[in-house]
């Protein structure tokens, strides 16, 4: 991703390699496939594309290489919360940090009302995140290639990247006054190849990729 989204005339494109491609698919997959089990395991057994992207492979110095298959272990710190197999996925969100983070109460201070409202909620806007997330690897070109938004999918693609953001976030431990640029540059200084500097590069990566956005949609 060299510039990231353009307009073009009332559509907005993107040229992806196949690798930058194949990461965001894995990314938003794992959003999609967490919010629809209310679970992390078995997630990474989704098929996103041509290339085996479970494999680790190392990165090159650089943090932003994304020229081999995308390391699974940079989810690994997923499974911090363990949850029961009868556990039920419209209810475990606030006991989850990544759900939590995707499902925010509505009402911090009043928890009956929080519930009430979640269970009101939570159904229609799990499946409108599952939808989003579907709309980006539906357009995802994973062998490389451009991307052409109309303005409805190009809604659902800001709210999905905003999920994935917010997942890699959470797993990275990134708050409002982290800075991920040093926390990468720290990163990459400790442990060049290891699944964290992949993590942060993911961040930022899907970072500039919704910013770009943005701007493109919103010019002024």
């Amino acid at each position: 991703m060299t510039y990231g989204f353009i307009r073009s005339q009332n559509a907005f494109t993107l040229r992806l390699s196949a690798e930058e491609a194949q990461a965001v698919g894995l990314v938003v997959a794992q959003v999609a496939g967490l919010i629809q089990a209310g679970d992390r395991r078995g997630v990474m057994s989704l098929e996103l594309g041509p290339s085996s992207l479970g494999r680790s492979e190392p990165l090159g110095r650089d943090p932003f290489d994304f020229s081999g298959p995308v390391p699974g272990d940079v989810f690994d710190d997923f499974d911090a919360v363990e949850q029961t197999p009868d556990d039920d996925p419209g209810t475990d969100a606030g006991a989850d940090p990544v759900l939590a983070r995707l499902f925010p109460d509505g009402y911090r201070n009043d928890p009956d009302a929080a519930a009430e409202l979640r269970s009101l909620t939570e159904s229609s806007l799990r499946e409108q995140k599952i939808g989003n997330a579907g709309v980006i690897l539906d357009d995802l070109p994973f062998e490389g290639g451009e991307i052409r938004l109309e303005p409805e999918r190009a809604e659902a693609w800001l709210l999905a990247l905003n999920d994935a953001r917010l997942m890699l976030g959470t797993a990275l431990e990134i708050e409002a006054e982290t800075d991920p640029v040093a926390e990468l540059d720290a990163a990459a200084g400790a442990d060049p190849t290891g699944a964290r500097v992949l993590g942060l590069s993911l961040y930022q990566f899907l970072t500039g990729l919704q910013a770009s956005l943005v701007d493109a949609i919103n010019p002024e």
